[in-house]
């Protein structure tokens, strides 16, 4: 299960502001009641890209696949554990939820991104978690590569020969063919 994610980047780990916007939508759009919960298995979240920027956001949707709890004996990678540290999870006593989802843009459909999630206790009766993302990791089908590399995947966002239209269509850049008018 999570080995998969081993070969992938950690978009947490990136420091540039438009990665961090980039998953700071993904996140805000997966997480609901204030990060006290997660839309559940099967249902698809349709999403105008970020709410408070300036620019057009095109229409998204995010559909959640699967949410697997990690069990708490497995063995982590040395990453992974490094991120828990990161956050502040005890490795002893955490409590770990490992989502798949498909991203749908304008731009390019079905990128696989996975989150891990730390899972605070609130001590709240009525929202008793918080989900904290721990790690999110990006998948395309490398189909907007193009040459030798077509159909390989791609674990950089930053890779995806559509780059700056994933920016345009979370609103967190201006979409350059806007004012483009066909002939």
């Amino acid at each position: 299960m999570l080995s998969e994610l081993e070969k992938k980047i950690d978009l947490m780990q990136i420091d540039d502001d438009e990665v961090e916007s980039f998953r700071d939508v993904i996140i805000d759009v997966a997480l609901k009641d204030n990060h006290c919960n997660i839309a559940p298995a099967g249902e698809t979240i349709t999403f105008r890209g970020n709410v408070a920027s300036e620019y057009t956001a095109n229409e998204c949707s995010l559909e959640v696949i699967t949410h697997e709890k990690i069990s708490k004996d497995l063995e982590l990678s040395e990453r992974l554990e490094d991120s828990l540290k990161f956050y502040g999870f005890d490795n002893i006593d955490r409590d770990l939820l490992h989502s798949k989802y498909l991203l749908n843009m304008s731009a390019e459909d079905n990128i696989k991104i996975d989150i891990i999630w730390g899972i605070e206790k609130t001590g709240d009766e009525d929202f008793p978690n918080q989900f904290c993302p721990i790690s999110i990791h990006f998948e395309d089908a490398g189909t907007s590569i193009g040459g030798e590399e077509e159909g390989i995947p791609n674990f950089d966002p930053r890779s995806n020969g559509y780059w700056e239209e994933f920016l345009a269509d979370f609103g967190i850049k201006e979409d350059p063919y806007s004012d483009y008018e066909e002939d």
